[in-house]
């Protein structure tokens, strides 16, 4: 989880705590960057607005890892709503594109999408959901 709002950070620890993931937070693309770096990861929540490096750059040096571009999703969570917006994120690799405040039914349904046993089906299935 990258975001540089405790807030944001705080609310999706409580998200994610009934699925018992280990979490990470970061609160700057460079920290992102170098967990990414170094820790494999099934999903990435990125917020756009960072200090030093924005959202979409990390996202393209997530997505330039080769050993992570496979197994590691990317999920934009930023307040960026605009098509313009969503489009760079395309553009810069991610997988999904959610926008704040949060549809929280919407969440789960990225969670669920992203477990590594729905991952193992869609990649025998050929499909990639974008």
């Amino acid at each position: 989880m990258v975001d540089d709002n405790a807030s944001v950070r705080m609310f999706m620890k409580a998200k994610l705590a009934p699925f018992n993931f280990e979490v990470d937070f970061a609160e700057t693309g460079e920290e992102a960057v170098g967990l990414t770096g170094t820790r494999e990861y099934t999903c990435v929540f990125l917020d756009v607005v960072l200090p030093g490096i924005d959202g979409y750059q990390v996202c393209k040096l997530i997505k330039a890892n080769k050993h992570a571009m496979k197994k590691t999703a990317v999920v934009m969570l930023t307040s960026r709503s605009s098509p313009f917006d969503k489009l760079r994120g395309s553009l810069a690799g991610c997988d999904e594109y959610l926008t704040k405040p949060l549809d929280e039914d919407r969440l789960l349904e990225v969670i669920a999408q992203f477990l590594p046993s729905s991952r193992k089906k869609r990649d025998k299935s050929g499909s990639k959901q974008q």
